[in-house]
């Protein structure tokens, strides 16, 4: 190779590396800038952190909600004591009735939480007169 080929190629790759360092300079001051020009963030909190700060202690439940509306498939904890017994949870059917042992079908679909207990000692007392207790939770 010749002298002045050798001149030329290394003149020109010098060039080259001049070119890609200066390129990579601009390209990291120009990043850098962006950086430090962005707004400081606001940390978001974490989904459920509140469950572990206590927060849900300040909810409140009675766990009894008079007004709540049967509806097909809830499931119905009775029991019954006296002169029948009974110990079940039964489910609310597709028509909307729970069969009581012993005494038949009562429709409980749309009545109302606060309501079952005497509706639940109408039906039994139809069939028993004396000696029965009802007791029933959703």
């Amino acid at each position: 190779m010749s002298l002045q080929l050798f001149r030329i190629i290394v003149f020109r790759t010098s060039r080259i590396m001049r070119f890609f360092i200066s390129s990579n300079l601009l390209i990291s001051l120009i990043f850098s800038a962006h950086l430090h020009s962005q707004p400081k963030s606001v940390p978001v909190p974490v989904f459920g952190e509140s469950l572990f700060q206590g927060e849900f202690s300040r909810q409140t439940f009675t766990g009894f909600n008079p007004n709540y509306q049967f509806a097909v498939g809830d499931q119905v904890r009775l029991q019954i004591w006296g002169a029948q017994e009974f110990n079940d949870t039964i489910t609310v059917d597709t028509q909307g009735n729970i069969f009581i042992p012993g005494v038949g079908p009562l429709m409980v679909q749309g009545m109302r939480n606060v309501d079952l207990i005497p509706a639940l000692n109408r039906k039994v007392s139809e069939k028993f007169i004396n000696n029965i207790e009802v007791y029933a939770t959703l």
